[in-house]
């Protein structure tokens, strides 16, 4: 699945088979919040546990983060 947004995309791609799905929310611009749009994404997934992954890609900035529900 992919939706074009102003200036921006969000995509998910899929593999039931293996219980694997990745999200990329790329987003510009002073007012985007990705992060509320990936939360809302996971939320809805409801996956047993994610990686996290963001990239600031307007400079070096990148962050990880490896999260386990119920942990």
């Amino acid at each position: 699945v992919i939706a074009l947004v102003t200036e921006s995309h969000v995509a998910v791609h899929t593999w039931p088979g293996y219980q694997y799905a990745t999200v990329d929310v790329y987003t510009c611009g002073r007012e985007s919040q990705p992060e509320k749009a990936f939360e809302h994404i996971v939320k809805g997934l409801a996956p047993k546990e994610y990686t996290k992954h963001f990239a600031d890609r307007s400079s070096v900035i990148v962050r990880t983060e490896v999260v386990r529900e119920g942990v």
